[in-house]
């Protein structure tokens, strides 16, 4: 009984079986996290965005998470775009591939896409900068995180549940 950071620190049966499934490391909303501390374990501070993604069923606390991470003065949000892992699949590959125009252009008109925000100048720089689909992603949120005024970027998208492992596979650096 308790709730998920209690039982987490507990280091139980729970606890356990959480870390079983979760591909990475993870950043719990119960406990303390100091920011800079993360960075240590980093690539290069340009390429740790996206840095954390928010999933979760309704009701399992995910709005309430994206809210407190909206006011942090280092993370912006991302709501709902979908795109990473549909664009992906949708060409037939299974992990991360070379960059091509057709991904760019798969991306840029995918549905919700333009809640980012970013206009077709912005897409087409970070393809430009890109040699894999995910550093364009990654490119994609830096350019995101800078119009935000913010170096890192939360994605608020429940449905990515079902592609957590291609995430990864894509983002090990990432949270979730």
């Amino acid at each position: 009984h308790g709730s998920h950071g209690d039982l987490i620190e507990a280091e139980g049966a729970y606890a356990s079986m959480f870390q079983k499934t979760s591909p990475g490391p993870v950043l719990y909303a119960t406990k303390s996290v100091q920011l800079s501390a993360v960075y240590e374990d980093r690539r290069q501070p340009e390429n740790i965005n996206p840095f954390v993604f928010l999933i979760g069923c309704p009701g399992s606390g995910v709005s309430l998470v994206k809210q407190m991470l909206e006011r942090h003065p280092m993370v912006a949000v991302a709501d709902n775009t979908h795109f990473i892992p549909t664009v992906l699949r949708d060409t037939g590959a299974q992990s991360d591939v070379p960059l091509s125009d057709d991904l760019v252009d798969r991306a840029r008109t995918f549905p919700n896409f333009d809640s980012l925000g970013l206009d077709n100048v912005e897409v087409y720089k970070a393809g430009g900068m890109s040699d894999t689909y995910s550093e364009f992603v990654t490119n994609l949120y830096n350019i995101f995180a800078k119009k935000a005024e913010k170096e890192l970027v939360a994605i608020r998208a429940p449905v990515y549940c079902r592609d957590i492992r291609l995430l990864h596979d894509l983002f090990p650096w990432a949270r979730y």
